[in-house]
């Protein structure tokens, strides 16, 4: 909270014009409700993606649990909790899922493949830290992102990004 959302616009180099992102919060960023934030109806995540310049969908199932305590031990709990999310992101239009927890972070991109074979499934929905949404406004290298590490290739959204990026110089 210390560097509001209009700072970090002031300092966007290349905007997230028109992406359409998934703010996810996972169960434990605002419970118990840590104050800074409505825990039924977290809000501090979508100024953030939208101060990036890109869309924050509605995702009513924000605040919900991915099941990345339980993938281990109760892996079919996990992957149904997965599949909701996938699912709901999708419906609302995101082409990707931003998060600031780097268990919900590991958990859906990971297993994606898993709900996928699962529930018969064709998701292929990027899922980015939010440094790593941050740093693509910010004008950082994927590379140094470390995006080539996440597991479902975020090629497809870094090809939006530059195209919108060279049409914006163009001015088509």
């Amino acid at each position: 909270n210390d560097i509001t959302p209009e700072v970090i616009a002031s300092k966007v180099q290349r905007g997230l014009n028109g992406l359409k992102v998934a703010p996810y919060y996972g169960c434990q960023m605002v419970r118990p409700d840590y104050g800074f934030d409505d825990p039924e109806s977290p809000q501090s995540l979508d100024r953030l993606v939208e101060s990036l310049g890109a869309e924050a969908v509605p995702f009513p199932l924000k605040n919900r649990c991915c099941g990345g305590a339980l993938i281990i031990s109760e892996e079919e709990i996990a992957l149904s909790l997965m599949h909701k999310l996938f699912g709901n992101a999708l419906d609302n239009g995101a082409q990707c899922i931003v998060t600031p927890c780097p268990l919900c972070q590991t958990n859906l991109d990971a297993y994606q493949s898993k709900v996928n074979g699962k529930f018969k499934t064709h998701y292929n929905l990027p899922v980015f830290f939010i440094t790593q949404l941050i740093g693509l406004a910010l004008g950082i290298d994927a590379v140094s992102l470390g995006l080539k590490t996440n597991i479902v290739s975020p090629d497809a959204i870094l090809d939006y990004i530059y195209k919108v990026k060279e049409e914006a110089k163009s001015g088509t």
